[in-house]
């Protein structure tokens, strides 16, 4: 599954400055768009957070509405920061945080700082920069692949196959959409 660049940054769901970061990268603007998509869904919405692990997290309904097990919607941005160092605090650390999911405990192996990541999840454009410069390392670690991007979700193979298969579907209506 070979991608195709785009290096045009109208028509998708990314604001101008992130598209323009990402091209400044190599990474194609509808690239993010697909990984945003299937990893916080079609509305682009950054107050998410996803607690990874077999255990069950109870979190007050007056500080975030739980969408589904373990996946907590807190509302704004500043709820959400002082939700994820609670967690964090309490030894919780295996978290996807914001749209597009990025894990705080793996952070760091993706080269970001995790203090950095706690300050940018929650905002849409911010933490599409942070997306950005992970695709960028998969993409020329890994050649420029549905393979390669589904290895933003998991550096697991086993998990990975299912991921580009799903990527390279919603990666190709973006492009369809494109042309319309």
């Amino acid at each position: 599954m070979t991608l195709t660049f785009l290096s045009s940054t109208e028509s998708f769901s990314l604001d101008g400055e992130t598209a323009r970061y990402c091209l400044s990268l190599g990474v194609p603007p509808a690239v993010l768009e697909a990984v945003g998509v299937l990893e916080g869904g079609k509305r682009p919405y950054p107050y998410l957070i996803r607690v990874n692990g077999s255990f069950r997290v109870r979190v007050p309904k007056a500080v975030a509405r739980e969408i589904s097990p373990n996946v907590f919607d807190c509302r704004q941005e500043s709820i959400c920061r002082a939700l994820a160092l609670a967690l964090i605090t309490r030894g919780v650390k295996n978290l996807d945080l914001g749209y597009y999911q990025i894990n705080y405990l793996h952070a760091p192996a993706n080269g970001i700082d995790r203090k950095e990541l706690l300050e940018k999840a929650f905002n849409l454009k911010e933490e599409g920069k942070l997306a950005c410069r992970i695709l960028a390392d998969r993409l020329k670690r890994y050649g420029y692949n549905a393979n390669a991007v589904a290895t933003y979700h998991s550096l697991t193979p086993e998990r990975n196959y299912a991921y580009a298969v799903r990527f390279y579907r919603v990666y190709r209506k973006i492009l369809k959409r494109k042309k319309n």
